[in-house]
């Protein structure tokens, strides 16, 4: 069933329902969606159904609406995109009534997280892609993170030492296990990157690597990377021996690393999984 308007719209799957997603072209009217969301309850069998809401591309949501915080209780994921009036300091603090609320995904040109995320003490993934983020000083206290997505963030344009006290903060998160920072233009990780010790997948793809980043031997929970072709792919330190049972992927888009090179890296480092993936 569907509910549209053409100013706003709520489209949802019978009594299955799992996923609203709110989109407003138009100046929202508010007395009109709190109808349609009252419509929509109507149709539905429970609103525990309902673990995920997108508010992505509204100009006009400058936080969480209460009326769906009230109602929708179960929430464990949200989207915010393209949402040029967003509060994120009031979002996040709203957001933590929301005490299933796992997983949070915002693009929305963000450059820094507001002290109010430390209130989501059950979040355990947070996508913060294709922002412009500087840094999570803030961010302290999220114990429960295991999943930290910052690809298309332009972080390698950032100073050298505001690259390496955004990952050294990055490491206070006590669970993290992924970080994926491909896209970045980074052509170097300092020397902070050792800090993350749990990190078990890492993901740096589609930068500006010339050699391959030493200290990533110190993170010795690591088990899969990704990466892109490297100019010196065959002078890789002796010390990469120490990384063992780690998958390193490597993506075919030019230029590639050739089967020649893949046999001769399996050769010479035994212990790793080398690959080539389309």
């Amino acid at each position: 069933m569907q509910v549209k308007n053409k100013k706003y719209f709520i489209v949802f799957l019978f009594s299955s329902i799992s996923f609203i997603y709110l989109n407003s072209c138009d100046k929202m009217n508010k007395k009109l969606v709190k109808n349609e969301i009252r419509i929509a309850r109507n149709n539905v069998v429970s609103d525990s159904n309902v673990k995920s809401f997108s508010f992505s591309t509204n100009e006009n949501i400058v936080d969480v609406p209460d009326y769906i915080l009230q109602h929708f209780n179960n929430i464990e994921e949200v989207y915010f995109g393209n949402n040029p009036n967003l509060n994120l300091e009031k979002t996040f603090f709203k957001l933590r009534r929301l005490k299933k609320l796992k997983n949070v995904h915002i693009s929305n040109n963000v450059e820094y997280l507001p002290i109010t995320i430390n209130g989501l003490v059950n979040l355990k993934l947070l996508d913060l892609r294709g922002n412009k983020l500087e840094n999570i000083d803030y961010a302290v206290h999220l114990d429960s993170l295991k999943q930290l997505l910052l690809s298309n963030n332009d972080l390698g344009q950032l100073e050298d030492k505001k690259l390496e006290f955004l990952l050294k903060k990055i490491s206070l998160f006590p669970n993290l296990e992924i970080l994926d920072i491909s896209s970045n233009y980074i052509d170097s990780l300092p020397i902070s990157i050792e800090y993350n010790k749990n990190i078990k997948y890492l993901n740096i793809k589609n930068n500006d690597f010339k050699f391959f980043p030493v200290n990533l031997v110190y993170l010795k929970n690591l088990k899969f990377l990704e990466m892109d072709f490297i100019p010196n792919i065959m002078n890789l330190p002796n010390s990469l021996d120490s990384l063992k049972d780690i998958r390193i992927e490597f993506s075919s888009k030019e230029p590639i690393v050739t089967e020649e090179q893949l046999k001769l890296l399996k050769t010479r480092y035994p212990k790793i999984g080398w690959y080539r993936v389309p």
